[in-house]
């Protein structure tokens, strides 16, 4: 694993993307171009239906490949979820193997964006998913564990107020809980949605 503040030589290669390209596929027709630019409005993107051949092109495609793979295209009833291939035969790439465990930055500088996230972290490894939620913070996923390891340990060097932890998207921690809810009622509760093993937790 890394020891410094920042990755001594180069970004580590992408595993699935090799070129400067991405491609959509798998669209209703009554989605219009004008739909998908307004996803790439962000600056850090710089892209239309073609990707601008400018410089950093191909980092820019990985840019936008973590900002916004999965995400739904504005402006359209009902919901259309933007789904990126990085082949012409339109196939979609594998997410990261589970043992990958997303992250969590809970406290974030001022004026942080998702491309600044992204930023900040790609140099420890190429990033599957990057998003800022307001209530839980960054949200971050690299495609190699390793990868992921080494951005927690010099990020710490790097950003001492931003911490990387690891966490389950599995598990759900319910605070507030009125005294008189017992675990039974949690389990009963949460099998309506297929819910899985609950544990209850009371105070002192």
């Amino acid at each position: 694993m890394a020891a410094s503040s920042s990755p001594s030589y180069g970004l580590p290669p992408h595993p699935y993307l090799h070129t400067s390209f991405l491609f959509i596929g798998y669209l209703p027709s009554h989605v219009s171009e004008e739909n998908i630019k307004q996803i790439f409005q962000d600056p850090e993107l710089r892209a239309t239906l073609s990707f601008n051949r400018g410089k950093n092109r191909r980092k820019r495609a990985e840019k936008a490949l973590a900002m916004l793979h999965l995400r739904p295209i504005p402006n359209l009833e009902p919901p259309v979820i933007l789904k990126f291939c990085t082949t012409a035969n339109l196939k979609a790439f594998e997410a990261p193997d589970p043992a990958v465990f997303p992250r969590v930055i809970k406290t974030l500088p001022a004026g942080y964006s998702e491309a600044t996230l992204y930023d900040a972290l790609r140099p420890y490894g190429p990033l599957y998913s990057v998003r800022i939620d307001p209530i839980a913070g960054g949200l971050v996923q690299f495609w190699s564990e390793d990868n992921a390891q080494d951005a927690e340990i010099c990020l710490v060097v790097a950003q001492p107020k931003m911490v990387l932890q690891a966490y389950d998207p599995c598990s759900l921690f319910c605070s507030n809980i009125s005294f008189d809810l017992n675990a039974t009622a949690l389990r009963t509760y949460f099998d309506e949605v297929g819910g899985e093993r609950t544990t209850h937790d009371q105070p002192d």
